[in-house]
C-alpha cells in the first residue's frame, strides 16, 4: 500500500498507456487501439471510490492531482533493423509496448501467474494448469531475413534467471510452422533435458493426444541456462548455452524477406505440473548480412521503364501538409 501512495498514469504520444507507483516501477500497461485524436479531444480526469463487491465499505483520501509532460523513449521500430549490422534490444524485461503482447496456453489469467518485476517478466504456474505455457509473443513478425545470403549471421540472446526458472520454451513461428527451443528440470532425476521440435503445434501434442517427438535432446544439469543464444543462419538454427553444447539444426522455413514471430513461454516437464519462468531481456545482433545475388534479366529481355515521382529530393512538385507529402496540382 505504501508503494500504491501515489499513482503516475503516462498516455504517451505513441498511444501506450503505462500506470506506475511512486518508486517509479510499472504495475499496469496497456495500448489506445481506437482512432481518438488525442490532442483535439483530449479526457476527462476522474478520481473515486470503488468497492471489489456490491454493498461494501470502501474508503479514499485524495490529496492531489497534478499534469507534467514528461519525455519517453519511442521504441525502436523494429522493421527497419533487418538489414542493419549491430545490436538492438528486443524485450527489456519491462515494457510490453506495440511489439510485445501476453501468451496465456493454460488454465490460468496472465495476470495471476506472471508479474514484471526488478526488470523480469516472472512467472510461476501452479500444478493442475494443464499445458502451463505463459509468456510473451511478438504482435506481429518480429525477426526479418532480408539480407539472408552466405554468411549472413543474426543472433537472438535470450537471458533468464536460472533460480527462477524450472522450464521455457522459445520459439520461431513462420506461417504456424514452429522452431522451438524446449528446457525443463526433471523432476525425479537431478537434471535437466533441452530439446528442439519442429512442429505445426506450439502445445507439441497432435489431435491423437501423443506427444511430438523432438529432432533433437540432450541432457543437462538441472540448473537453468543464463542465456540460450539462437544464431541463424543460410544453414540452419544454430543453439548453444551456459548449460548445453551448440546444436545446428536445419529447417527448412528459412527464407530470405520472410518475417518470423517470436514466443518465449513457461513450459514444464509434463502438462499440470508447476512451473516456472523468469525471462529478463532479448537481444538481437545482426553480425553480418549478404543478400543472395540479384536476378538478371535473361537475354534479350529488355528492363520495364520505372518512373521516379519522388525521391527525397524533387520537391518543386511537392510540398508539405500536416508532415505528409503531397503532389501539387498543376
Amino acid at each position: 500500500m505504501e508503494q500504491l501512495s501515489e499513482i503516475a498514469i503516462n498516455i504517451q504520444s505513441d498511444k501506450v498507456v503505462l500506470v506506475r507507483d511512486r518508486n517509479h516501477n510499472i504495475i499496469l500497461q496497456g495500448k489506445i487501439t481506437s482512432n481518438t485524436n488525442l490532442y483535439r479531444y483530449g479526457y476527462k480526469v476522474s478520481a473515486m471510490t470503488y468497492a471489489k463487491e456490491e454493498n461494501s465499505a470502501v474508503k479514499l483520501a485524495l490529496k492531489s492531482i497534478e499534469m507534467h509532460q514528461i519525455n519517453f523513449q519511442k521504441e525502436d521500430d523494429l522493421s527497419l533493423v533487418s538489414t542493419k549490422t549491430g545490436k538492438t534490444i528486443l524485450f527489456d524485461g519491462e515494457l510490453f509496448g506495440h511489439n510485445w503482447q501476453q501468451y496465456v496456453k493454460a488454465k490460468t489469467e496472465f495476470d495471476t501467474v506472471a508479474k514484471l518485476e526488478n526488470g523480469a517478466l516472472r512467472v510461476d504456474v501452479p500444478a493442475e494448469a494443464s499445458y502451463a505455457n505463459v509468456g510473451i509473443e511478438s504482435t506481429q513478425p518480429l525477426i526479418w531475413l532480408d539480407q539472408f545470403g552466405k554468411a549472413t549471421q543474426r543472433e537472438l540472446e535470450f537471458d533468464f534467471i536460472p533460480e527462477l526458472t524450472s522450464g521455457f520454451a522459445i520459439a520461431l513461428s513462420l506461417k504456424k510452422q514452429n522452431f522451438i527451443l524446449k528446457w525443463f528440470k526433471n523432476h525425479e532425476s537431478d537434471s535437466g533435458t533441452v530439446q528442439i521440435y519442429l512442429s505445426d503445434n506450439m502445445q507439441l501434442i497432435n489431435t491423437y493426444h501423443s506427444t511430438y517427438k523432438p529432432v533433437w535432446e540432450q541432457q543437462t544439469s538441472s540448473f537453468a541456462p543464463t542465456q540460450v543464444k539462437l544464431l541463424i543462419t543460410p544453414d540452419g538454427i544454430t543453439v548453444s548455452s551456459d548449460s548445453f553444447t551448440a546444436h545446428t539444426q536445419q529447417w527448412d522455413r528459412l527464407y530470405e524477406h520472410a518475417g518470423y514471430d517470436v514466443r518465449v513461454f513457461s513450459f514444464p516437464e509434463m502438462p499440470n505440473k508447476p512451473v516456472q519462468m523468469a525471462l529478463k531481456k532479448i537481444t538481437q545482433k545482426n553480425k553480418v548480412l549478404q543478400s543472395t545475388k540479384k536476378p538478371r534479366l535473361k537475354q534479350g529481355v529488355e528492363a520495364l521503364p520505372v518512373n521516379v515521382f519522388f525521391n527525397g529530393t524533387q520537391h518543386e512538385s511537392w510540398d508539405i501538409n500536416l508532415g505528409i507529402y503531397r503532389k501539387v496540382q498543376k
